[in-house]
């Protein structure tokens, strides 16, 4: 029973590096895609926040 086993997973080795490896690319692929949507959103809400911040001085300017 073991060496059958043993023996399934020796003819498949190659099989299952090359779903590991995919997976592998994916998950890292998926990780950096990520990260870059993450970055776009803050950078688009630390722009919107400085233009509200630029704003609130120029009315605060005009109005003196």
């Amino acid at each position: 029973m073991i060496q059958g086993t043993r023996r399934w997973f020796r003819r498949n080795r190659t099989n299952f590096a090359i779903g590991a490896g995919v997976l592998g690319a994916g998950y890292l692929a998926g990780q950096y895609v990520l990260g870059k949507l993450s970055e776009a959103r803050q950078r688009m809400s630390d722009e919107r926040i400085a233009k509200e911040k630029y704003g609130t001085r120029e009315r605060m300017h005009n109005d003196c």
